[in-house]
């Protein structure tokens, strides 16, 4: 396909600006806004209506209709109160200001569909800084120092994030592009070679994880390197080895490393309490006894707060309605707990946007994961090309993985990694195409 020099332009200029995100992930949300304000108002300067009248219009209506419902049942919640609490009118700013995630994706999805970003610099990018955290991470197990002088946090490997515990999150989102960088930019790489810088990544990136401290993360990480080994029939051959590998790391920290033993302990122990408990609070019945695990507490106030079961009760509902006496200080039971939002996306839709906002969710944000899956399931052309895509599907699949904590859906960090993969994920027929070095495509 021949590209003019316009739109050469144009692939490098989005290539790297989308490639910015995994620093700017570590820069912070500041940057992050502007970083994605700035694509949007380049993608509608240069394309305009065109944006618009792209592909996949039944499901961008699909969505924008989800966009549509938050600003409505937040505005139905919240206008009678204005009197009564600030807040009132902050969560209606705040469902309209969401607005902004909608443009953000239309701009995404017109790329894509014309093949106007390089995800090169992405890929780069990420490798790197995902190579360069981990080692810190080692370095900081080692000398009790990262390169920058900071010192580990009790249980916590955290680099150059320093006190903010957020390393092994960072990690699983973005080592996949370290992991299938060789495949799909160094494909001349001999496959001996291959395999041994698989290995020393995956080794790497997975101790860094676990050192972190960051369960859930950790969890995610080991799940998501085992489906796509099920899912690429090449990669099927090496997931005894595979599996070795990721045991042998996890164990050795496990007997090696006291925090990292006692994280996992109270990880296996909660996870368990939430599976036995969260069914009884959801059907009211049953004792509930003391409830250990922070998350779940969150979860019991959550639902206990969600009154309006059709439409939710808005944006923030749980920050906004949860009764001062559920506060862990006012609350001599520990059974429930107000937080800023219930720690999981579906348990916030749902509480936020009712019945009916989980049924638009649903399938929305699911559709692209399904269709992208029966691609690699059930048709038998080659899917080599589609390997550019893999990381985006491994971020999207675990961002909305139902049973796993999480942030807020509604918050700068979680929503606009979402919406990229989303509007990625969903033109990945876009993308079955033979890399070719002289081209630009990726």
């Amino acid at each position: 396909m021949h590209i003019n020099k316009s739109e050469n332009y144009h692939n490098n200029l989005f290539g790297f600006l989308v490639g910015f995100y995994p620093l700017a992930y570590i820069l912070g949300n500041s940057i992050i806004n502007i970083l994605t304000t700035l694509i949007t108002v380049l993608g509608f300067s240069l394309y305009r209506k065109k944006i618009f009248f792209c592909n996949n219009k039944i499901y961008t209506l699909f969505l924008l209709s989800f966009f549509i419902y938050l600003a409505c049942t937040s505005i139905i919640n919240n206008y009678p109160k204005l009197e009564e609490l600030p807040n009132f009118f902050v969560n209606i700013k705040k469902s309209l200001f969401y607005f902004r995630y909608f443009l953000f994706f239309l701009v995404i999805n017109y790329l894509c569909n014309k093949k106007l970003i390089n995800f090169k610099f992405l890929y780069y990018f990420s490798a790197f800084l995902v190579l360069f955290l981990s080692l810190d991470i080692l370095i900081q197990l080692t000398f009790g120092k990262d390169l920058f002088g900071n010192e580990p946090i009790p249980r916590h490997y955290t680099g150059f994030f320093g006190d903010e515990l957020v390393a092994g999150s960072y990690l699983q989102k973005f080592s996949f592009f370290l992991l299938f960088l060789i495949f799909v930019f160094k494909p001349q790489i001999k496959k001996n070679k291959k395999i041994i810088l698989l290995v020393l990544f995956l080794v790497l990136s997975f101790s860094a994880v676990i050192l972190a401290g960051n369960r859930m993360p950790a969890f995610i990480y080991l799940m998501s390197a085992v489906t796509i080994s099920l899912l690429i029939k090449k990669f099927r051959k090496g997931l005894l080895i595979l599996i070795l590998i990721f045991s042998s790391v996890f164990f050795t920290l496990f007997n090696f490393n006291e925090g990292t033993k006692n994280d996992f302990k109270v990880f296996y122990n909660h996870s368990k309490e939430i599976i036995t408990v969260l069914p009884k609070i959801f059907t009211n019945s049953g004792d509930l006894g003391v409830i250990n695990s922070n998350h779940l507490q969150t979860f019991h106030a959550a639902i206990i707060t969600w009154e309006n079961k059709i439409i939710g009760g808005g944006i923030r509902s749980l920050r906004t309605n949860c009764p001062e006496d559920f506060n862990r200080t006012k609350n001599p039971y520990n059974d429930r707990r107000c937080n800023w939002h219930p720690h999981n996306f579906h348990l916030e839709i749902l509480i936020d946007m009712g019945l009916i906002g989980l049924f638009l969710f649903i399938p929305i944000f699911y559709f692209p994961i399904i269709l992208f899956l029966k691609r690699f399931l059930f048709e038998s052309n080659s899917i080599s090309n589609l390997y550019v895509i893999v990381p985006f599907f491994i971020i999207l699949s675990s961002e909305i993985f139902p049973i796993r904590t999480t942030g807020s859906f509604f918050t700068t960090s979680n929503a606009t990694l979402i919406y990229l993969t989303l509007a990625i994920v969903l033109n990945f027929k876009t993308f079955e195409k033979k890399i070719d070095s002289n081209n630009n495509t990726y």
